[in-house]
């Protein structure tokens, strides 16, 4: 990989660094990579009219570094996983900041007042101090299952796609101006009832309140935001039931006494729903 502008040309790649002859003016390695199995060693050559350094740096040997480096005048910026790293391309030190969230890095971009870095877990803005200016996390991870781009940059804007298919649009501020959460279709829909006559075996659920509420969750296809209390029981199964239906309850006379008492609204809502769908219909079978 090859950058340029007027003062410096900068060659980068990969190398193995135990098997190399090649000597470096300045090796950094920050996070004592070298000591552990799994780790990249880029070789960074600094070329000017006047010299030529030779840079080691050892990190991550996740990303591709190719999509996470900037040449920006006298600084050389590379991202990898969950730190960048920030060359001085006229004296040779560097220096690196690390991100507790980043989780991997998929792309490094240079804007007007710092960077953009497109992280697995977040986006993050950094100004040119490298210091966080802001960050923003979806519903998932900022990757696309469909393989389209889960990341455009432009002058004013990013859209981003989690691995949900969630949409985002943010301006370079960090704030959000358009969201699409597909989650949301998911969230609040009703699954198929396919049980006919629907089965209610308390036996299985083990004298748990939590347990019942799951089971009528499942057994009646609720939305995931069933609010597991009577009301949105009601809520919920009012006007469900466009077809003739059967529920039947098992060992409901089963239950511990006291969690009979506490399930006696459900039988009251079990009625109301009859009331006011008569297609629906229930009965005590034990």
């Amino acid at each position: 990989m090859v950058l340029k502008n007027d003062k410096f040309n900068v060659e980068i790649k990969k190398i193995n660094i135990d098997t190399n002859d090649e000597n470096f003016d300045y090796i950094y390695d920050f996070e004592r990579y070298k000591d552990e199995e799994l780790h990249s060693v880029l070789a960074i050559k600094i070329i000017t009219a006047v010299k030529e350094t030779q840079i080691a740096l050892y990190c991550d040997f996740c990303g591709d570094y190719k999509c996470c480096t900037v040449l920006n005048n006298e600084k050389l910026l590379i991202a990898k996983f969950n730190t960048v790293y920030e060359i001085n391309l006229i004296s040779g030190e560097a220096r690196y900041k690390q991100f507790n969230d980043l989780a991997g890095t998929m792309g490094l971009y240079k804007v007007e007042d710092g960077y953009i870095i497109h992280g697995e877990m977040e986006i993050v803005k950094l100004d040119y101090k490298l210091t966080t200016v802001w960050r923003f996390g979806g519903a998932d991870i900022f990757a696309s299952p469909q393989g389209n781009d889960s990341f455009k940059i432009s002058n004013d804007k990013i859209e981003l796609i989690d691995f949900e298919n969630n949409h985002y649009t943010i301006n370079l501020n960090g704030q959000l101006i358009e969201q699409f959460m597909k989650k949301q279709d998911w969230y609040n829909s009703f699954k198929q009832i396919t049980e006919s006559p629907i089965i209610l075996n308390f036996a299985k659920c083990g004298n748990n309140l939590g347990e019942i509420h799951l089971m009528l969750k499942e057994k009646f296809g609720l939305p995931e935001y069933y609010g597991e209390n009577w009301d949105a029981l009601w809520d919920c199964l009012r006007y469900l039931f466009d077809d003739e239906i059967t529920v039947e309850l098992h060992n409901f006379y089963s239950l511990e006494p006291k969690l009979q008492d506490y399930c006696t609204p459900m039988l009251e809502v079990f009625n109301d729903v009859h009331n006011e769908t008569p297609n629906f219909t229930y009965k005590i079978i034990s």
